[in-house]
């Protein structure tokens, strides 16, 4: 379910991109057919005024994420109602392998679409198909190297993260039906990130659609149908994103109009360049270190609650992180997303009072639209729960309480994400990684670790809170020394130079 997030917010973020590179030139060098309309997009980002410019352009974003919702919530309640808690149990254990699973395929499909985009527009089309040639056998080697370690170690690798004695034999079977598919999910997303820099966004999205499809019908029959419990689950999770491996018949097969892609896969591109293998990671080491805080979390968390062998309280953290939580951020990265494209314009034009308005404006949607949702959730939790568990009245009612604790505070705490974005938009990459691990890695992890070993692990619920409140007090500091240096700036009438750096 995390890589569709990603493909969608990606692009929503790379319509934003091509607006920001329409307006820093006078000819489009892609060759790209909507020159006209980006353009006109590009003079709205630097104009219009930030809040309803903003709000346009969340709107639009959060529409595009609605049936995402829908689907995963979905996902939810055929495996609460047609497994039960240990269905549930179990795939909080395999949503781990998961995020590492998108970790890679998002960053490795950042790294060769950058390095291979850098090429071809610089003119160098013999270097940008070996980039992608290499690229791929490094990503399919990769991923199988990762695909065998966890095969072979997951016995050792469940039980440290959350797999009780009750579930450990389904854990194993679920996350070595998932291993097999595992080097065509993470080698998948790279295609089809490549797709997009192919300029066949279309041929992406319909390959991205038919894994979707193909695996939410799996699901059901193999839940409802089949019986197969959490074989058919896991088998789910492989499918919906090994299915983006077809995505290489774009490269293969000609194009409508007769010609072929620029971009193509050969036996001797196996011999990777470790240049290649350095650039590829340059690009794509941000991606990769905020997702996989994100798995670290879920890793500890499950294993803190799997530690006395209560299989409900994994269950119970399943429901919230995987379908409450999940839904949340789909929110937060959509209001994000929506702010990097007026960010990098106005970084780019020098707009350094817009840039101010912005980060107040970003903030404060993120912090009011996040709340509600929170409080509206919080105020039926128990009726949702219930949805998840198949009528487990005890689950559902101890989910609930977990549920109004965990989200809290949670409004306060995304806004790290929205700085991570922010910093991601004029290039400050340092600073936007910092952020993006902020709230899992830097402050709930550790949270986790010293609340469970002082209050016991029936508190370790509260670690989230904590971190929410740690993260929102760094992030309202830097917001606000980062406005005063934007005024100031403004104020000056100096323009300074752009710290965003196009490297090729």
């Amino acid at each position: 379910m995390f890589q569709r997030l990603a493909e969608y917010i990606r692009t929503f973020r790379e319509r934003g991109e091509k607006s920001f590179e329409a307006g820093l030139r006078t000819a489009d060098a892609d060759g790209c057919p909507q020159l006209a309309e980006s353009t006109a997009s590009s003079r709205a980002l630097g104009t219009k005024p930030i809040f309803p410019l903003f709000m346009r352009y969340a709107a639009i974003s959060l529409v595009g994420v609605i049936a995402q919702i829908a689907m995963v919530v979905s996902e939810g309640i055929v495996v609460g109602n047609g497994i039960g808690s240990v269905g549930l149990a179990c795939m909080s254990v395999v949503m781990t392998f998961e995020i590492v699973n998108m970790a890679l395929g998002s960053s490795l499909g950042q790294g060769v679409s950058a390095v291979c985009g850098n090429l071809l527009g610089a003119g160098d089309e013999a270097g940008a198909r070996r980039a992608f040639g290499q690229g791929f056998w490094f990503t399919f080697l990769l991923a199988c190297a990762v695909s065998a370690i966890f095969f072979i170690n997951t016995p050792a690798i469940v039980p440290l993260i959350g797999a009780t004695p009750e579930i450990e034999a389904d854990c194993i079977a679920a996350v070595r039906i998932f291993m097999v598919g595992y080097p065509f999910c993470i080698t998948g997303q790279m295609i089809c990130q490549m797709l997009r820099q192919d300029e066949r966004p279309g041929f992406a999205s319909a390959i991205q659609t038919l894994g979707s499809v193909v695996a939410a019908t799996w699901l059901v029959v193999s839940v409802f149908v089949l019986k197969l419990g959490v074989a058919g689950a896991a088998a789910y999770y492989a499918i919906s994103t090994a299915l983006w491996f077809l995505g290489i018949l774009g490269f293969v097969l000609p194009r409508r109009d007769g010609t072929r892609s620029v971009f193509s896969v050969r036996l001797s591109d196996i011999r990777v360049s470790p240049r290649l293998v350095y650039e590829v990671c340059r690009y794509g080491c941000p991606v990769f270190l905020v997702q996989i805080s994100s798995a670290i979390y879920v890793a500890v968390m499950n294993h803190t609650l799997g530690a006395t062998g209560d299989t409900e309280n994994v269950a119970s953290f399943a429901i919230i992180n995987s379908y409450f939580m999940y839904t949340l951020n789909i929110v937060c990265m959509a209001l994000a997303y929506a702010l990097q494209p007026i960010a990098a314009y106005n970084e780019g034009a020098g707009n350094d009072r817009r840039l101010a308005d912005l980060l107040v404006v970003a903030a404060g949607v993120e912090i009011v639209c996040v709340g509600i949702i929170s409080c509206v959730t919080n105020a039926f939790a128990p009726q949702m729960c219930l949805l998840f568990t198949g009528g487990d009245a005890e689950l559902a009612a101890s989910s609930a309480g977990h549920v109004k604790i965990v989200l809290m505070f949670c409004a306060f705490g995304f806004l790290g994400q929205i700085m991570s974005a922010y910093f991601e938009s004029i290039g400050g990459t340092k600073r936007a990684v910092m952020f993006g691990v902020l709230r899992y890695a830097v402050f709930a992890v550790p949270a986790i670790l010293v609340i469970s070993a002082c209050g016991g692990i029936e508190n370790v619920w509260w670690a989230l809170p904590a971190a929410d409140l740690a993260t929102f007090a760094l992030s309202a500091v830097m917001a606000g020394a980062e406005r005063r240096r934007l005024l100031a700036c403004a104020a000056s009438g100096v323009r300074r130079a752009s710290s965003f750096r196009l490297v090729l």
